[in-house]
């Protein structure tokens, strides 16, 4: 596979789990007046001063008790390989609890889309921390 190839795979890899299991989730998520809607967030970040760069999908939720839910899958390039992580986490206050965590590194293309693709639905299914609210909006 070409670096093109290679580079094009990734990013519509991201594109796909940003449009299928991100987007179903933000679209499942409780909507009150009062609390900020759900956020939706996409971002590209330079890995401090290096040459590295973490691409983040992110969806994330005010629940009544007013802690915010976040999910989110990264992929983060560094000289070796390619780094998938993914995770769901609950911010209360200064106290951060991690509900979903999975990391994997990989110098091969294919098995990082493969990786986003299954990091992505498995922490978007991950759904414990907001069963209660899920209910009562269905």
């Amino acid at each position: 596979m070409s670096d093109l190839d290679s580079v094009r795979e990734l990013l519509r890899t991201l594109a796909e789990v940003r449009d299928g299991p991100f987007y179903a989730l933000w679209a499942k998520l409780p909507r009150h007046s009062g609390r900020p809607m759900p956020r939706f967030d996409f971002r590209i970040y330079q890995v401090a001063d290096g040459t590295d760069a973490s691409l983040n999908i992110g969806v994330s939720v005010t629940r009544s008790d007013f802690a915010e839910v976040s999910w989110g899958v990264s992929l983060i390039t560094t000289p070796k390989s390619f780094v998938v992580t993914a995770s769901v986490e609950i911010l209360d206050g200064d106290n951060i609890q991690e509900v979903f965590a999975r990391s994997a590194d990989t110098q091969d293309s294919r098995e990082a889309a493969r990786l986003i693709r299954q990091f992505a639905d498995e922490a978007c299914a991950e759904l414990g921390p907001l069963v209660d609210e899920v209910d009562k909006e269905a």
